[in-house]
């Protein structure tokens, strides 16, 4: 967590994030990984000199800095410009970072920010170079096939919605299947959940609840309904999907996001491929039908 806090006018640095990212027209953003990768042979090849260089920049205002999903408290955003006070730490231990995933987080007037998806322009990035370095040419950064699949006690649904990922050459994280490598759960979790780009919660009548003194419905497990909102918030709407076994009981608050009925036939593997497809998923669109 991070340990910083400071007090500053939030709504100023905000607008001026706004402003100077729009001033500049259409502009190629790149991940917070692709960023470090670009910079780092430009200084003697160290990541951690990279990245303590661009949160120096990001704070100076030298470079812009958006994230897919931005969340003040409880309040949650898409596609904020960044402001420059988010990177106050300059990469110390008051900035928590994950550059492979581009999420980070801070404390500003006494409430957490957290950010999701971060990315810089390509042009920001490349004016850090010195004119006189050897040029390096910029990848685009591949998008992730892990694909998150919550779950829970329905086996044989688990097996075939997996079945299904992998046979489009998807990669499904499977939490009770990957090592424990000495880790909590809690912590097993949020690490495995970072390499993910988008996530499948099946939901299938595992426990029955309702209002006190009205009837019991079937209903997902409980942690399948804590990570669905895990999920939506770290991830965006548009990189979650449930899918709903026969008459499981939908959540109320977690409107935004893609149901899907799962059950016999076909029609939840085309749904399911349509709403990977649109969130930018790469994976085998031939097979979808077969699979």
């Amino acid at each position: 967590m991070a340990v910083g806090n400071r007090h500053v006018d939030l709504a100023k640095a905000l607008r001026e994030a706004k402003e100077a990212a729009e001033s500049a027209g259409s502009l190629e953003w790149i991940s917070a990984a692709s960023a470090v990768a670009h910079l780092k042979p430009h200084l003697e090849n160290s990541a951690h000199a990279a990245k303590m260089r661009i949160c120096e920049f990001a704070y100076d205002k030298l470079i812009r800095a958006k994230a897919r999903r931005y969340v003040v408290g409880d309040a949650i955003r898409d596609d904020v410009a960044l402001p420059h006070v988010f990177w106050w730490a300059k990469g110390h231990a008051a900035l928590t970072q994950n550059w492979p995933t581009g999420s980070f987080s801070t404390y500003i007037n006494d409430t957490e920010h957290r950010a999701f998806g971060v990315l810089f322009p390509r042009k920001d990035i490349e004016s850090m170079i010195p004119e006189d370095a050897q040029p390096v040419t910029l990848e685009p950064a591949a998008a992730s096939n892990k694909i998150f699949l919550v779950h829970g006690r329905d086996e044989a649904a688990k097996n075939e919605v997996a079945l299904f990922l992998r046979n489009l050459g998807l990669d499904p994280i499977i939490l009770h299947l990957r090592p424990n490598s000495g880790r909590h759960l809690l912590t097993k979790f949020r690490e495995e959940a970072d390499g993910a780009n988008f996530a499948v919660i099946l939901m299938t009548p595992d426990d029955v609840g309702g209002i006190a003194g009205a009837d019991v419905q079937p209903r997902a497990r409980q942690n399948v309904v804590f990570e669905l909102g895990f999920f939506i918030g770290k991830l965006g709407p548009a990189h979650v999907a449930a899918l709903l076994k026969s008459n499981v009981e939908k959540p109320s608050d977690f409107d935004g996001i893609a149901y899907i009925s799962y059950g016999q036939g076909t029609s939840w593997k085309t749904e399911l491929a349509r709403e990977m497809h649109h969130a930018r998923i790469p994976f085998d669109a031939s097979a979808v039908l077969t699979a």
